[in-house]
């Protein structure tokens, strides 16, 4: 099947944030499921292809609200998607990007932080069922500066930048010199 058929396509995930902390005081015979986490997403447009969106999905444990948590943990998922239904509008564009593309990195941190935790000394923890909340309009609108070519800078959110490295460039660079 090509992913031209398909209405959304990930090109990739990222986690440019990751934070797994054992914590001491855990008690191994208490509760292990009374675990409050709480999540944050952002979307932004990519300039240099068209339909092209990231999508950044961070997650924290919140110790505070927690009974017994045995991590502290933070992280920070970006997917990178491709929407290929010509006949949506960018608000709904992103709309869909975000209804799929957040249950898609949800599982991925699900996943991620199994794996980070399998080997530390209260064994795996899996973060609870998550209840996604409802997007926005505003949410929606609320879009990140695209991404530059000259720079190769993409702001992921008003606070963190990440330096954007494209093959491209470097063989421009090594070809002038």
């Amino acid at each position: 099947m090509s992913t031209d058929m398909l209405p959304i396509f990930l090109e990739r995930i990222f986690y440019p944030n990751q934070v797994v902390r054992a914590l001491p005081n855990y008690d191994k015979n208490g509760d292990k499921f009374s675990n409050s986490t709480s999540l944050s997403r952002s979307i932004d447009v990519i300039k240099s292809e068209e339909n092209k969106f990231a999508l950044k999905l961070d997650i924290q444990l919140d110790l505070e609200k927690s009974l017994n948590p045995a991590y502290e943990i933070q992280l920070t998922a970006v997917g990178v998607f491709k929407v290929n239904d010509q006949s949506l509008s960018d608000t709904e564009m992103k709309r869909f990007v975000f209804d799929s593309g957040t249950t898609v990195l949800i599982g991925a941190l699900r996943e991620r932080i199994a794996m980070l935790t399998h080997s530390g000394p209260w064994g795996v923890f899996n973060i609870n069922i998550i209840q996604i909340p409802p997007i926005s309009l505003e949410e929606v609108l609320r879009v990140s500066p695209p991404q530059t070519e000259e720079t190769g800078e993409k702001t992921i959110n008003t606070t963190k930048k990440v330096a954007v490295k494209k093959k491209a460039t470097r063989k421009r660079k090594a070809v002038r010199k």
